[in-house]
């Protein structure tokens, strides 16, 4: 069953004490998709994405946790505005099988304007 969790966050975001082995800058949501896609087998069964967004400096950070090793986004996958990154991440969640509302509900999730939020979802 897969949980999503959705925070505001005040400060700084928690820190993550996992290294990434793998980390994916590209700024371009149809190529961060692609590599993404192609690596899903490397990273093994998914256990957790965090994501992280901080709108005012329209910087997005997902976290893909695998049984065999992690993987940085930065960029590509967005949240919380109508456009092509929400979307594309939506649909990986929707891959992973995670719910369409669900998916929907956490991609589009806006908050509260211009506040900093982390979304957790655990598979």
């Amino acid at each position: 069953m897969t949980q999503i969790h959705t925070e505001e966050v005040k400060k700084n975001f928690p820190k993550i004490n996992k290294t990434a082995e793998i980390k994916i800058e590209t700024y371009s949501t149809d190529k961060t998709d692609k590599l993404v896609r192609a690596i899903l087998p490397e990273i093994g069964e998914v256990k957790k994405i965090i994501h992280q967004r901080e709108p005012e400096k329209v910087h997005y950070k997902t976290y893909i946790f695998g049984s065999s090793m992690c993987v940085l986004i930065n960029g590509g996958y967005g949240s919380g505005y109508v456009g092509t990154g929400p979307i594309a991440f939506k649909e990986l969640l929707e891959y992973l099988n995670v719910p369409s509302a669900e998916a929907n509900s956490a991609a589009h999730y806006e908050g509260r304007g211009t506040n900093k939020y982390q979304i957790e979802i655990s598979f």
